[in-house]
């Protein structure tokens, strides 16, 4: 389509996306191919971008009042550990912790069940998301039927699975501690290269934290940093 190559294109990522559109991007302003698109700009919404920068679970939830001072304390310690594997070079099992202390957050036990996604609500422990979500739980109990209408309509073929957070995805990504792969470098990049970036944060994200997120900000390397 040569009559919409002048049109502007803009890559977005959420959450994991803040892995994928960097690193995607930074390889592709490396090569031949991209002069053919229009790169104008790069949109991340709560992205994971820099696990040893976003480590501010303890913290974050500490001063929303989700954990006491001793839950505090304990997260900190794992979060240290996580830090101590990572910069071993042992990021599977940075991963393994770093997942434990989400899991703990999400804990009914220790927090009442707070959604990773927004400290101010609580997942259904049937739904796994709060009742504010239900027509959400609806839609996933729908798209896995493979017999349902709506796939139908969708032209969705029956061999196809549908999963949230599929663990054919997850799995790997856990086991080579892919979750610990910084992809700061990229944006610094990105940055470098004059594209656009703009980045937000839920100021209620329990696993993208907003301070995590400025951690992050305020650690980029490139030239027009001092003044931004």
């Amino acid at each position: 389509y040569p009559n919409l190559q002048e049109i502007p294109a803009y890559f977005y990522g959420h959450s994991y996306g803040g892995k994928w559109v960097p690193t995607l991007l930074y390889k592709w302003l490396q090569s031949d191919q991209f002069s053919a698109v229009n790169l104008s700009g790069i949109i991340i919404g709560n992205g994971y971008v820099d696990a040893t920068y976003q480590m501010q679970f303890a913290e974050s939830a500490y001063a929303f009042g989700i954990i006491n001072q001793n839950q505090r304390d304990y997260l900190l310690e794992q979060q240290e550990q996580v830090h101590d594997l990572y910069n071993n070079g042992n990021w599977s099992g940075a991963t393994l912790i770093y997942n434990d202390i989400v899991a703990y957050l999400q804990d009914v036990n220790q927090t009442g069940g707070v959604w990773n996604y927004n400290y101010a609500l609580y997942a259904d422990q049937t739904l796994t998301v709060p009742l504010e979500y239900i027509n959400f739980a609806y839609a996933q109990t729908v798209l896995s039927n493979r017999s349902s209408d709506v796939r139908s309509i969708l032209q969705i073929p029956e061999s196809v699975n549908y999963a949230v957070l599929s663990s054919e995805v997850q799995t790997p990504l856990l086991i080579n501690g892919d979750y610990m792969n910084s992809t700061i470098y990229a944006i610094q990049y990105l940055l470098d290269q004059g594209i656009d970036l703009l980045l937000y944060a839920g100021q209620f994200d329990a696993g993208v934290t907003y301070p995590g997120v400025m951690d992050y900000v305020s650690a980029l390397n490139w030239t027009g940093a001092a003044e931004f």
